[in-house]
C-alpha cells in the first residue's frame, strides 16, 4: 500500500468503515490534526462518548506502548491518539508494528510522525496500516476538499457561498476552516450553507490585485481567475493591463529556463515572480505556448478594434487559455 490521501479518510467516513490505525505522515500538522479529528468525531458518532488519550511522541512514548498492549478480558473502546511517533526508539517501533499487526478492534489509534525521517517510518507500517499524506492541499482543491469536509457533517453549500468562501480564504488552510468554524456555528441546527450566511460571517471582502490574478492563471485555476478578473473589472481595471499581465506571465514561462538558468540568483524581491514562473512553467506545456500567444493577439487586436466590452473580450480567452 502506498501513501493514500485524505479521500481515503472521507470515504472511511461516509460508508461507516474506520480503520483500527492511522498514520499521518507530513509536516502539515493543521491538516493531520483536523483528519484526526473528523475520525475521533465520526468514531463516537458510531460507538458514542468514549475514552481519549493523547501521547506525545518521545515524551511519552513509554506510556503508550503500554496503553496499546493493556487489554483486558473485556476491552473498552478508547481513541489513543500519538503525535510524533517516529520519535519512539527502536526498540518501540519494534513493538508498535507488532500491535499493527494485530490491533484491538475495540480501540482506534491516531499517530502523526513529522520529523525528518517521517516518510521511511510510514514505509515500514504501509502494508499494514492507512499511511495518509498530510499535505496540503493546492487552491484548486480547495473546494472538492470543504464539500467533503461538510459531507461529513451532513452539510452542503450552495455554489456561490463555496465560492466566496473559498477565494476570500485560500491564503492556507487553517484560514479557510476558522471561517468555516464560524459559519457552522452561526448557521446552528440548519444543513444547508447560502451565501447570505458565508457573506454575514466571512465578509467575501477580500482585495485582489492584477498579481493575484496572474497567480490564478499561472496555476491553471480558471475559476478562481475568472472571480477576480471580474472583481477588477467592476473596479475599474481596464484590458490593456490585463494583455500585459498575460503576455508578461506566459513570456517567463515560454523562456523561463533560458531566464531562469540553474546557476542564476534572484533576489528576494525577484523570488515572488520566480515562484509564479516556476508554477505555471510546470502547469503549462510548451506545444501550448503558440496557441496561447496567438489567442492573446487575437484577444488583443479585438480589444483595440471592436466595441466589445473588456469582460466579453477577457472571459472568453480565459476560457480558451485553460479550457476545462
Amino acid at each position: 500500500m502506498t501513501a493514500l490521501k485524505c479521500e481515503y479518510i472521507f470515504k472511511s467516513i461516509r460508508e461507516r468503515r474506520l480503520d483500527p490505525v492511522y498514520l499521518f505522515v507530513g509536516r502539515d500538522t493543521y491538516f493531520a490534526e483536523l483528519m484526526i479529528q473528523l475520525l475521533n468525531d465520526a468514531y463516537i458518532k458510531q460507538y458514542g462518548a468514549v475514552e481519549r488519550l493523547r501521547f506525545y511522541g518521545a515524551d511519552t512514548a513509554d506510556a503508550f506502548i503500554c496503553e496499546l498492549f493493556n487489554v483486558g478480558m473485556f476491552s473498552d473502546r478508547k481513541i489513543i491518539i500519538c503525535k510524533n511517533a517516529d520519535r519512539l526508539t527502536s526498540a518501540q517501533k519494534k513493538q508498535l508494528l507488532q500491535y499493527v499487526k494485530k490491533p484491538d478492534p475495540q480501540r482506534i489509534v491516531l499517530m502523526t510522525a513529522d520529523g525528518d525521517h517521517a516518510s521511511q517510518f510510514g514505509k515500514s507500517f504501509e502494508t499494514h496500516i492507512p499511511v495518509i499524506n498530510a499535505w496540503t492541499p493546492s487552491i484548486t482543491q480547495f473546494r472538492t476538499f470543504v464539500t467533503d469536509y461538510l459531507t461529513t457533517r451532513a452539510v452542503t453549500i450552495d455554489q456561490d457561498a463555496l465560492e466566496i468562501l473559498v477565494t476570500s480564504t485560500n491564503d492556507n488552510l487553517g484560514h479557510t476552516f476558522g471561517e468555516l468554524d464560524k459559519i457552522l456555528a452561526f448557521i446552528g441546527d440548519r444543513t444547508r450553507i447560502t451565501t447570505t450566511d458565508v457573506r454575514q460571517v466571512v465578509g467575501g471582502t477580500k482585495s485582489y490585485t492584477i498579481f493575484d490574478f496572474s497567480e490564478a492563471v499561472a496555476k491553471r485555476d480558471l475559476r478562481t481567475a475568472v472571480y477576480i478578473a471580474k472583481l477588477l473589472l467592476a473596479g475599474g481595471t481596464e484590458m490593456p493591463l490585463f494583455s500585459y499581465a498575460l503576455y508578461d506571465l506566459f513570456f517567463h514561462i515560454w523562456a523561463f529556463e533560458k531566464i531562469y538558468p540553474p546557476e542564476r540568483r534572484v533576489s528576494k524581491k525577484e523570488s515572488f515572480e520566480k515562484d509564479r514562473h516556476t508554477t505555471g512553467h510546470h502547469n503549462y506545456a510548451p506545444h501550448e505556448m503558440q496557441a496561447i500567444f496567438s489567442k492573446l493577439l487575437q484577444a488583443d487586436l479585438k480589444a483595440k478594434s471592436t466595441t466589445l466590452d473588456s469582460e466579453a473580450i477577457l472571459i472568453p480567452l480565459l476560457c480558451a487559455i485553460m479550457p476545462a
